[in-house]
């Protein structure tokens, strides 16, 4: 059941704030900008930072076994990078400045960034 809200919660995020990521994957098409590394690293740090602030709400693990931790940590970034990168495509057809590519691995890194921190740091049942 948790992991059915998780992805409900991803969805309705990605919903609700893709407009202030889409104004920054604007920016990066732009000719200067360094596209994928820089979406990637601010994703990756953004991702961390949310990931250990969670840690201060919620600083136990959500899922109790550890197969499905790892499970989690290799198939969140995934889906989290497939949602983003469906709802990009679709948006593309009206706004044309829209890279779904860019917003998979925006999406990706952001969600990497936050599931190895609390890989890492939640505290597990013994």
């Amino acid at each position: 059941m948790e992991d059915l809200l998780i992805l409900l919660f991803q969805v309705i995020f990605e919903i609700m704030a893709y407009w202030p990521w889409d104004w920054f994957l604007y920016l990066e098409n732009q000719p200067s900008a360094d596209k994928p590394f820089a979406t990637g690293i601010v994703g990756l740090v953004l991702g961390g930072i949310i990931g250990g602030l969670s840690l201060l709400i919620f600083p136990d693990v959500i899922a109790k076994w550890p197969w499905l931790r790892i499970t989690l940590l290799f198939l969140s970034p995934i889906a989290s990078g497939l949602i983003s990168y469906w709802f990009a495509s679709y948006r593309s057809h009206k706004n044309q400045s829209i890279v779904p590519g860019h917003h998979f691995w925006w999406s990706w890194a952001f969600t990497f960034g936050l599931v190895v921190v609390r890989f890492t740091f939640a505290i597990r049942p013994h």
